[in-house]
């Protein structure tokens, strides 16, 4: 039975408006050695709707529930190391697209949301399950919705094609260090590590600090960079994962923002163009700090290997997929 689905990739919101024409294509394809299922397509005026379904094994999920469940509803943020662990052991995988290609036309203007059923939230998608029980044998499931604008063709049409572009796949590695380098001194800190899959040893340089100032709720915030190069070059992309969190004394919300791994956000507005010659090498982030004196702290979590590059998976194929 098709669902009531409006042109919204919220879960989560009453369907408004006029709902969307389903096609049925039950296209199921593997990932990462998860199973995924779309259903159906869902058909507008401004684009295409459609869910993705993740299977979840019962089994897998209390296990990881037992694992983790001293760490449910604490109010402190949690270390990014065991955030990034967590995240990883998670039975639930949601798709990270790059884009989504329609009749040969790429999209990257899509948005998402996802949920899921499982032994300790039996209420949720319960819609879901009914609408799909056709594709879902497993009473415990994630979902995913994503809404995609396009003008391509009539919504009376079907497509002719569909396909799917994920993210690139990382794994995790601990590695936990802290260290501090004063901006405007030529220091340097090296780190070794070494290699997961071939045992070779790698070693970190940490040099060039530079500070910038903020403004954070009418307050001066002060954030330290500096740049890294990896010799020799590793056999696959890495990228270091450094705490950069800042937590305002006195205040758990507004004055809480967070800046892991690489240049986005706050740093990337104050930090990015904060060298007059850049040096080579990529540039992370120590905690930011209210006081101007004080030593920057930067806090090594862990790296990050590459596991794959980006995979295609096209619709009407059974499971085809091509690396990029």
């Amino acid at each position: 039975m098709p669902m009531n689905v409006s042109f919204d990739s919220s879960l989560w919101r009453e369907p408004k408006g006029k709902a969307g024409r389903p096609q049925w294509v039950y296209w199921a394809f593997r990932c990462d050695g998860c199973l995924y299922t779309i259903p159906a397509l869902y058909y507008f005026e401004q684009g295409l709707v459609f869910d993705v379904l993740q299977p979840l094994s019962e089994r897998e999920l209390n296990l990881f529930y037992q694992k983790y469940q001293r760490y449910d509803g604490e109010g402190d943020p949690l270390p990014s190391a065991l955030e990034h662990q967590i995240e990883q052991e998670s039975p639930v995988r949601r798709l990270s697209l790059q884009n989504i290609c329609v009749d040969g036309l790429v999209c990257t203007d899509f948005s998402s949301s996802a949920s899921a059923r499982t032994p300790w939230n039996q209420e949720a998608l319960a819609e879901w399950r009914e609408a799909y029980a056709d594709c879902l044998q497993q009473q415990f499931f994630a979902c995913q919705r994503f809404c995609l604008p396009y003008k391509h063709r009539s919504p009376q049409e079907n497509i002719g094609s569909l396909a799917l572009t994920v993210r690139e796949r990382e794994v995790f590695y601990p590695l936990s260090a802290s260290f501090s380098l004063e901006a405007g001194l030529r220091q340097k800190k090296l780190i070794k590590w070494q290699y997961p899959f071939t045992g070779e040893e790698l070693t970190f340089t940490f040099q060039h600090p530079v500070q910038e100032e903020a403004m954070l709720n009418h307050a001066p915030l002060y954030i330290a960079s500096a740049v890294y190069t990896c010799t020799p070059a590793p056999p696959q992309k890495i990228r270091l994962a450094f705490d950069s969190s800042f937590q305002e004394e006195g205040c758990m919300e507004a004055g809480s923002i967070g800046m892991i791994g690489c240049c986005n956000g706050l740093t990337a507005i104050f930090c990015a163009d904060s060298l007059s010659e850049k040096p080579d090498g990529q540039l992370v982030y120590a905690k930011p700090s209210r006081r101007r004196n004080e030593s920057p702290r930067f806090q090594l979590t862990g790296v990050f290997v590459q596991a794959r590059g980006n995979q295609t998976f096209r619709l009407g194929d059974h499971i085809s997929s091509s690396a990029r």
